[in-house]
């Protein structure tokens, strides 16, 4: 055989080489479901997708940034403490007969319930004088909770229908629980409906802090023959 056909025999075997790769790549890309232009970009975009998974998990995840404010401008939350969600007040309430005998003598308690340390009290008690006259007063037994001593003051405008109490303990930092504020004695004059009545209440711990405390109801009191 001459050099010719050597060289030519050499070409096909390469042409037929050449074929066979293509034919054999078509078969593969055909049980992928993909061409073949397409099987070259997999690879390139797998490479981005491990290059985006290897990034550092601070980026892919970055802490939310909290706004900052100066104290007091607006917008600034508010943080309140535990002492100042607890409501400080006492509550007061008036013990008496509803109805009595005209001529007879009566007690009327006014009472006080709180969980704040009272320390001093002063209230008004408010009366008709034409069908009821007081007799007097005495203080409760709510400062006698913490043995403690209590000075007593009653102011008695009897004519005007008033009757003020003023209660503080003797030393120390106040009382908690509940009892009686002061006692008042009355008696029923004439037939009818009356009532009884606070006003001007006042009530401070040993610190001298308010306690807060609003009046009671008008109590109703029926005097028969």
């Amino acid at each position: 055989m001459g050099k010719r056909n050597l060289i030519l025999v050499a070409l096909g075997l390469l042409l037929a080489s050449a074929l066979v790769y293509r034919t054999l790549q078509q078969e593969d890309a055909g049980k992928a479901g993909l061409a073949p232009e397409a099987q070259n970009a997999v690879a390139p975009a797998t490479q981005q997708a491990t290059l985006a998974a290897g990034q550092p998990q601070q980026q892919m995840f970055s802490s939310p940034q909290m706004p900052s404010y100066a104290p007091g401008s607006a917008g600034a939350p508010t943080v309140t403490s535990m002492s100042q969600q607890v409501e400080r007040a006492i509550r007061l309430t008036v013990m008496a007969p509803s109805a009595v005998k005209q001529g007879e003598t009566f007690n009327v308690a006014i009472n006080g319930e709180t969980s704040a340390p009272a320390h001093h009290y002063v209230f008004t008690v408010h009366f008709d004088p034409a069908t009821l006259k007081a007799l007097g007063a005495s203080a409760g037994n709510f400062m006698e909770q913490a043995s403690a001593l209590a000075k007593f003051v009653e102011t008695a405008a009897t004519s005007e229908g008033r009757l003020t109490i003023d209660v503080e303990q003797d030393g120390g930092s106040g009382v908690e629980g509940s009892g009686s504020l002061a006692v008042i004695q009355f008696q029923a004059l004439s037939p009818g409906s009356t009532n009884i009545e606070l006003s001007q209440i006042e009530v401070v711990d040993g610190f001298g802090n308010p306690i807060a405390a609003a009046a009671p109801a008008p109590y109703a009191i029926k005097i028969d023959n």
